[in-house]
């Protein structure tokens, strides 16, 4: 059974997340976990056990809050299955608090909101960068603009260093929403006949009913960013999966150092979001 921690913060904007999550769960009947976290320091002259009162009074109040709250979106999903469950937390660094638990709730996946639309920096809140780097779990980014519509069509975008393993997770995805794959890879010497072949080769191995592969050439030109920004505008797929690189900003890898400053990337489909394992 998939457990999906999904964050809030009680923002408008986090209500995309939830949303999502409903829909996620509607069609994989998967577990619910709703978190929060309440951000409040220990002032110097406080005992522990006044801050200790304090901290469970917040709890209390805010663990209410979380319940109000998803209750009122979980109304749009009357036909909705799975368990939920809720969790409020004190800290002060909230992503550190999310993968923390994430970990020990032993969560597959988490969600998070995003504020929608700007410049790439500004695509993603300051935890939901910080996760996307740091997080070993699968994450899930929704836009803020996000309308809950069913899971059919996964756009998987594959520089195929790592094929096998990757579309393996992607296919889980869709046999749990019942979603069909598609497949993109942009290659500058995609015109090169022998490279053309041996793509057909790896793509007839895995080619089903449910999974299909498109190669695009990729302009010398023009960057990574700007061809699938085009092809996500043209597909308008339900859920866009990337394999994000280790040990490095992930804005850095899927888009050209110093472009990635000037160009605000498509944010209106949802974002599933691995961590590529390093080569051995």
């Amino acid at each position: 059974m998939i457990k999906l921690l999904v964050t809030t913060d009680f923002s408008a904007n986090s209500r995309a997340g939830i949303r999502f999550a409903l829909q996620f769960q509607k069609q994989t009947h998967c577990d619910l976990v709703f978190y929060h976290v309440v951000q409040i320091m220990k002032p110097t002259s406080w005992n522990d056990q006044r801050y200790k009162k304090l901290s469970a009074e917040k709890i209390e109040e805010f663990s209410q809050k979380l319940i109000d709250f998803v209750s009122k979106i979980k109304a749009e999903f009357p036909l909705s299955k799975g368990t939920s469950s809720y969790k409020v937390q004190i800290g002060v660094n909230a992503e550190e608090n999310i993968l923390h638990f994430a970990k020990a709730n032993k969560s597959n996946f988490i969600c998070i909101a995003t504020k929608g639309a700007g410049k790439i920096q500004r695509l993603f809140g300051t935890t939901a960068s910080a996760l996307i780097n740091q997080s070993k779990l699968p994450l899930f980014v929704i836009p803020g603009s996000y309308k809950p519509v069913p899971i059919q069509n996964i756009f998987y975008a594959s520089d195929f260093s790592k094929l096998d393993s990757e579309l393996q997770k992607v296919n889980d995805i869709a046999e749990q929403t019942k979603s069909k794959v598609n497949v993109y890879h942009y290659d500058y010497m995609l015109h090169v006949p022998e490279l053309k072949i041996k793509l057909d080769a790896q793509a007839a191995k895995y080619s089903n009913k449910n999974v299909t592969f498109h190669f695009r050439r990729q302009e010398i030109e023009s960057s990574l960013a700007s061809h699938l920004k085009k092809e996500l505008k043209l597909v308008k797929p339900n859920l866009v999966v990337l394999f994000t690189k280790t040990n490095k900003n992930w804005f850095e890898r899927l888009f050209p150092s110093g472009e990635s400053k000037a160009l605000a990337f498509n944010t209106n489909f949802p974002l599933l979001v691995f961590r590529k394992k390093s080569k051995a």
